[in-house]
Formats: C-alpha cells, sequence, structure tokens
C-alpha cells in the first residue's frame, strides 16, 4: 500500500459498490477493509497494484450502470423500509446489476429518480455546491400573490436556513419549480410558508435528464448522448 498516489480508499470502495461514500467511511472506520492485507485507514489511497478486501473477499470495480425510475405515489425512494411500506425496489427486481437511488423524493410526490452504481456521479449530483437542477410540477390549492413569488424564487426562511435562489413559472393551473439544493420536502414547506398546500409534485428532470414519456413504475436506460451531457454538466467538463 502506498501514499499519496491513486485514489481514496472511501472512492474505491464506492466504486466497487460496497454504497456510498459515508457508508464506505464507517466500513473502514470499523476495520472491515484491508489493503494488501493491512487493516485500511481513512487517509489511504489505493492504486492499480494494491489489492482491496471487504471481510476478506477481494474486491473489485463493478460495471457503471445508469438508469432511471418514474417513482408512482406513495412509494418510499430507497431500497429498505422498516415500515414495510412499498420502496422502489419493487421496481428494478429486472436491472441485472446493483444500483442504488441518488437521492429522495417524498413518499407522496412523483417522478423521475436516477439510479446507478456510480458513486462520484452520485456525489456530484447531490452534493449542492454542483448547482444541479431539479424541475418539479406542482399544483396548490392556491396561487401565491406576484409579490409571494417573487419572494420565493428569491429565498424564503425555512428551518435549516434561507433556501437559494430558484426559478417559478406559472402556468394555467400549475406551478413550474426549478431548484439546486434538496432540503427534506421543501417544495412543499416554501408553498406552505406561504398558506399554499401542495396537492401534487411531480419531479420531471434532474439536469439533463427529462422523464418524457415513461408511466409509473416504468424504467429505462440512461441513453448514451443522455449520459455524456450529464457528465459535462456535472463534472464541467
Amino acid at each position: 500500500m502506498k501514499q499519496n498516489r491513486g485514489i481514496r480508499i472511501n472512492r474505491y470502495l464506492a466504486i466497487c459498490g460496497l454504497g456510498s461514500r459515508r457508508k464506505c467511511e464507517k466500513l473502514i472506520e470499523e476495520g472491515q477493509i484491508k489493503i494488501n492485507n493491512k487493516i485500511a485507514l481513512l487517509s489511504d489511497t489505493v492504486s492499480k497494484e494494491d489489492k482491496v478486501f471487504f471481510n476478506n473477499n477481494l474486491l473489485k470495480p463493478e460495471e457503471k450502470s445508469y438508469y432511471i425510475l418514474y417513482k408512482p405515489p406513495f412509494v418510499v425512494s430507497t431500497l429498505n423500509d422498516p415500515q414495510g411500506r412499498k420502496t422502489i425496489k419493487d421496481f428494478i427486481k429486472n436491472i441485472d446489476k446493483r444500483v442504488y437511488p441518488v437521492g429522495r423524493l417524498d413518499f407522496e410526490s412523483e417522478g423521475i429518480i436516477i439510479l446507478t452504481n456510480d458513486g462520484d456521479l452520485s456525489h456530484r449530483l447531490l452534493h449542492p455546491k454542483y448547482d444541479i437542477e431539479k424541475e418539479y410540477i406542482v399544483y396548490v390549492d392556491k396561487f401565491l400573490t406576484e409579490e409571494e413569488e417573487k419572494i420565493f424564487e428569491r429565498g424564503v426562511k425555512l428551518e435549516e436556513g434561507i433556501t437559494r435562489e430558484c426559478k417559478l413559472y406559472k402556468e394555467k393551473n400549475f406551478y413550474r419549480v426549478i431548484i439546486r439544493q434538496g432540503w427534506y420536502r421543501q417544495i412543499r414547506r416554501m408553498f406552505a410558508y406561504f398558506g399554499a398546500n401542495v396537492t401534487f409534485l411531480k419531479r420531471i428532470r434532474i439536469a439533463n435528464i427529462n422523464i418524457g414519456s415513461l408511466k409509473k413504475g416504468e424504467i429505462r436506460r440512461i441513453e448514451i448522448n443522455e449520459l455524456k451531457e450529464l457528465r459535462k454538466i456535472v463534472f464541467k467538463s
């Protein structure tokens, strides 16, 4: 094991499909990871010559897979649920690769979720500093006033702080909302700030990936040209 070259051990574990970088860091801290038969440290890096083991099993990077799912309403956007509710795992049984949802979507909301085993892409899609757009169709029980719409776009005060600037487009009987962050139930709480209740919420786009003609519960692979554009957006290259 050599230092200061290769890639960080937590990133390598994520590439091998052991989960998020945070989960991988926990495995390292628990002493479950070895590099060339030495217990790994969080500061370690991995090169092509190194061998990495988890519970004495040799790890190899997974082939990357990229899908989108149209999550139906009243489905939990995780792979497991302690309460026994239906999860997105029920819709991805035919995928032969192990993939994970990138972020979450409210239980009662519906729309696009990206599924992948690409840890680097997932990290950048979720981290607020990379400014990834997410677009929603939102129905509310009352429209905001013009002044309230301006305040909505500038940012409103929620429990976590002031929301980032966003875009709000008023259509005939609904709003289109484009945000660049993803606090818990954020859009619902932003409208509630003005006394408006969200009655329907559907995410239709993440970065350049659109839900298109997918129906509830359907899955499709992300096309090569879509993936190239997504990587340009996410990695700024």
